[in-house]
């Protein structure tokens, strides 16, 4: 492996670590929805979230939330394919010596 395709791997494993550190949530508002809620850093999951009634009064209320896997795999796997493609066109050509003619 040469130098421009460790870099590419160093790459893609930073952004992977990256994005499992700070993983898509979804949050479960007690009902039947389950809404996107954007990306959290892992330690500290979204809690509690504040909606504003359509009188115009504010109440907070608590939410299950949960790590959006399967949207964390899709992230991952498309980092890799692309890591993987990046790292095989980057790949030493072989110096081509020059053979004698068979004859």
């Amino acid at each position: 492996m040469n130098r421009r395709q460790l870099f590419v791997l160093w790459i893609a494993v930073l952004a992977v670590a990256a994005m499992c550190a700070f993983p898509p949530w979804t949050i479960d508002d007690g009902g039947i929805r389950r809404l996107d809620d954007g990306y959290h850093f892992l330690l500290r999951p979204p809690k509690q979230k504040t909606q504003l009634a359509p009188d115009g009064t504010t109440y907070t209320y608590m939410v299950s939330s949960r790590i959006d896997s399967s949207r964390l795999l899709v992230q991952c796997a498309i980092v890799g394919v692309i890591a993987a493609g990046l790292i095989a066109s980057l790949r030493s050509k072989p110096d081509r010596q020059q053979r004698p003619a068979d004859r």
